[in-house]
């Protein structure tokens, strides 16, 4: 046991070192014709031609006033370049004839690029990455894993992650085991034409990083003559994949806006719905769930995003609660079910105030009634006594 733990040790340590050592190198190494410049430095720029009378433009135009510039015996000294330096350069004779071109790229030498490794599901693992500070310059990104095991030695693999679309943090996907032991020492590399950096190194084991995406409420509703229960109904996330040996098991939070206190329920792995018990009457509930593999590896997810829902009412007090609600709920209702209450959207506290307003009004009818009531009988009253009086 003891040779094997040293085997572990020493493989780990390697691995660090390997890792440390790994490619970072320059990316987009410029052609003929094009010279890369960071921005703030100091750029010459060479004709070819040791002639006299020449003149320089920038993309077919004069040299713009914002360049700081000398022009002299056939080269061209840029100082402290910007963004605006960007462009073609021509030196001309003053005939118009062409004499060369540079293509000047300015931008900054990439930044480290920030990752977090997370398995949505027991197939799907990946780090999700966000570049540093913009280079403007084209820059590629790779995520160099190195796997550590003592008995079956590995190469490190390098996987090419490409910025798609505008949403970030990115996804850069790679193969792992969910049952493996193995230990994986991750890093991510940006490269261009000024230089290459890397990102801090994560460790871990497949199943320690698995977490999936929360589950997602599709329906939650009121129960029909029952005031103190509610009907929630969800399905697993997109990004789960679903295998014969691997389920997701859930967990239930609720409370009344009237309370803090969060009341939470674990449910069966197998079903996808429940009845809340013990829903508190007269009241909108705040519902959510989230979701964690059965056999417990990684982390339970993140919670869902909120649901209302309000239990049945006699249709005499429908929608009507307390005043106190109004200040919690959110506004701008896109959609109600058919008690009344939104479904992930947000509620309109106006129906709330109209139905206050209606059963308000009511009890004032009621209690009109009954003094009126309790007016004549005392009436009554005092005509009988005054009869029995007089006799």
């Amino acid at each position: 046991m003891l040779t094997w733990r040293l085997h572990i040790l020493l493989a780990a340590s390697t691995a660090f070192v390997t890792l440390a050592n790994a490619s970072c190198v320059k990316s987009g190494l410029p052609k003929p014709g094009v010279q890369v410049a960071a921005i703030g430095s100091d750029v010459q720029l060479v004709c070819n031609k040791m002639e006299e009378n020449i003149h320089w433009t920038l993309n077919g135009q004069v040299l713009p006033s914002s360049l700081i510039f000398v022009a002299q015996d056939g080269y061209l000294n840029l100082t402290n370049i910007s963004l605006e330096a960007n462009g073609t350069y021509s030196c001309n004779r003053h005939s118009g004839v062409l004499l060369h071109s540079t293509t000047l790229l300015v931008g900054y030498r990439p930044s480290p690029p920030t990752i977090k490794c997370r398995a949505p599901s027991t197939v799907n693992f990946g780090c999700d990455w966000t570049p540093g500070r913009e280079s403007h310059l084209p820059t590629k990104y790779s995520l160099i894993i190195h796997a550590v095991s003592s008995f079956f030695p590995k190469k490190d693999e390098i996987v090419k992650c490409l910025p798609k679309g505008t949403k970030q943090p990115y996804r850069c996907i790679f193969y792992a085991y969910i049952h493996d032991q193995t230990k994986f020492l991750v890093k991510m590399t940006a490269g261009n034409a000024l230089g290459c950096t890397e990102s801090n190194g994560e460790s871990f084991i497949p199943r320690e990083i698995l977490k999936p995406d929360p589950p997602v409420i599709v329906n939650a509703t009121s129960v029909d003559q029952e005031a103190t229960k509610l009907f929630v109904e969800w399905k697993n996330p997109s990004s789960w994949v679903h295998t014969f040996d691997h389920f997701l098991e859930y967990e239930l939070q609720f409370r009344s806006l009237r309370h803090t206190h969060f009341e939470r329920e674990r449910l069966n792995k197998k079903k996808r719905k429940y009845v809340i018990p013990n829903a508190e009457p007269f009241t909108l509930h705040l519902i959510q769930m989230r979701a964690k593999e059965s056999v417990n590896y990684g982390q339970w997810s993140d919670w869902s995003p909120v649901s209302y829902v309000g239990p049945w009412n006699d249709t005499r007090i429908k929608n009507v609660f307390i005043q106190e609600d109004l200040s919690i709920l959110p506004t701008q209702s896109k959609g109600v079910n058919e008690t009344g209450f939104p479904i992930n959207q947000t509620w309109d506290p106006q129906l709330l105030i109209d139905s206050h307003q209606c059963i308000l009004n009511e009890f004032v009818m009621y209690a009109v009634v009954a003094v009126f009531g309790l007016a004549v009988c005392i009436l009554i009253g005092l005509i009988i006594v005054m009869q029995s009086y007089h006799t």
